[in-house]
């Protein structure tokens, strides 16, 4: 059907009006606003040839082929122009946008992501997601083993950020270490081009992009407050000129691999507020010394290394610390220096053990000298004595948990059941020694719910490990239940 034919009824309109209105609703284009006016007389013409149809076809009249064709063709057009979704208010799509700006957009691109899936509704949408900067500021970039080239992704990337006009950039590189293609040289370029408005960069450990970021000049990364990286232990790089200037950050998680590299000392410690580190156990220390603006550490360490001072470290700032210690812990220098820290501000504390690491006792006295930790959690042995002075060292405590064969003591209960022990505790994770079964642990929940408001509801409890059925009361237990007690086993 020809453009005279599908628009036969209109006079007073240009052939070139009609071809540009024609192209927009055919292809799904963005409509120029100096079109707008056309469109909303087309519409009223449309609505009076079609109730003209109508009339006809009330009246009994039968249609010809070409009548019907038309009537179907401005009902179809009808349709396209006044669609619902064209009519959404610029400020209400704007709005609906918003909340797709926590989503990273993926490349290669993913059709199912919801801001893809919403920029495909009409052109409208499109125009305006498009012009909505902060909705591409967030890139992931993938590169599998079967990746042959990145060119196209590159390529793909950098007309991404040309949307977000000049905001900060988030760019988060996951190629996979099988990947062997071509296009590392691009990939390296794009950082180097965005560095300056790169606010968030995560790079994998693959030494030619890793070794461009290191010798970029000092100043390039000024806009940077997280960065994640893994330290290639290959052919690790002497400096790190890009640290220089590095004033914004703040967030830092390394992998740092052996031997480490004299780079080491660029790094703007002293100012970040977030650490998360692996690396031997000496150089966690070393590092920690430097860090004394910290709010946040995740430290997972091995079993190596010496620490340069043998002096307490406080660290007046950091409320949550997170440790995983690898390797027979006896004999390496955390066993030493995890009591040398003083944290008067801790309120959450996490110490993950292998199968070959127990809790220290010299590691409570420890806990007694930090903050007023709300939250304490040991994954790993640990004996039922250090369980009792743990409790007993953390009067603030409100979330528990010790997976420990062990078990707390039936003395323990006894106290926690008075608001001696853990007057605040709210939620426990534990194991229940199969000798005691659930008894002890049941009177302690109900008698300090009987206690005054002083001392609080244990609401939640996780039963980490499996109790013969024999040894729990059942009806008990249903009924603790039904009074409102969340208890699971896990």
């Amino acid at each position: 059907m020809t453009i005279d034919d599908h628009w036969g009824f209109v006079t007073w309109v240009p052939i070139d009006i009609l071809e540009a209105i024609n192209s927009a609703t055919t292809h799904n284009e963005v409509i120029p606003e100096e079109l707008t006016p056309h469109i909303s007389a087309l519409i009223a013409e449309i609505n009076g040839q079609i109730s003209l149809i109508e009339d006809e076809v009330a009246l009994g009249h039968s249609l010809s082929h070409q009548q019907l064709d038309a009537y179907t063709t401005l009902r179809r057009q009808y349709q396209t122009l006044s669609a619902p979704q064209r009519k959404v208010p610029h400020d209400v799509l704007s709005e609906i946008f918003s909340h797709f700006r926590d989503y990273p957009i993926t490349i290669p691109l993913n059709e199912q992501q919801p801001l893809i899936c919403a920029s495909h509704v009409s052109s409208k949408w499109r125009r305006v997601a498009q012009s909505t900067a902060m909705l591409w500021k967030d890139i992931i970039l993938y590169a599998n083993g079967q990746t042959r080239d990145l060119t196209s992704r590159v390529e793909m990337a950098e007309e991404v950020f040309r949307r977000t006009g000049h905001m900060k950039l988030s760019l988060t590189i996951n190629i996979d270490s099988n990947f062997r293609g071509i296009g590392i040289a691009k990939l390296t370029n794009l950082i180097i081009t965005h560095a300056s408005r790169l606010e968030q960069l995560t790079l994998p450990g693959r030494v030619a992009l890793t070794r461009a970021f290191y010798s970029l000049p000092p100043g390039s990364v000024e806009s940077l407050r997280s960065l994640t990286i893994a330290m290639s232990s290959k052919n690790p790089p002497s400096a790190a000129s890009v640290f220089q200037g590095a004033k914004s950050l703040r967030m830092l998680k390394i992998n740092i691999g052996m031997p480490v590299s004299p780079f080491i000392l660029e790094i703007p410690f002293r100012q970040l507020t977030h650490l998360d580190a692996y690396c031997d156990a000496g150089l966690a220390f070393d590092i920690l010394t430097q860090c004394r603006a910290l709010e946040r550490c995740t430290l997972s360490v091995t079993a190596y290394g010496s620490p340069a001072s043998s002096n307490d470290l406080t660290l007046g700032s950091l409320k949550v610390l997170d440790l995983a210690f690898r390797g027979r812990i006896q004999r390496a220098p955390h066993h030493v220096w995890l009591r040398q820290l003083r944290l008067p501000a801790l309120l959450c504390f996490t110490l993950s053990l292998d199968e070959s690491g127990a809790w220290q006792p010299t590691w409570t006295l420890a806990l007694a000298r930090w903050g007023p930790l709300e939250e304490v959690t040991v994954l790993g042995r640990i004996e039922s004595l250090d369980i009792d002075q743990i409790i007993a060292s953390c009067p603030s405590l409100v979330h528990l948990d010790v997976q420990s064969a062990q078990g707390i003591p039936q003395s323990t209960y006894a106290k926690m059941a008075t608001g001696e022990y853990a007057p605040r505790l709210q939620t426990l994770s534990c194991a229940v020694r199969s000798t005691d079964g659930l008894a002890p642990l049941m009177d302690m929940l109900e008698a300090r719910r009987q206690e005054s408001n002083v001392v609080s509801h244990i609401s939640e409890v996780v039963i980490e490990d499996a109790v013969p059925f024999e040894a729990i009361d059942l009806a008990r237990l249903k009924r603790l239940v039904y009074e409102g007690w969340d208890i699971r086993f896990a």
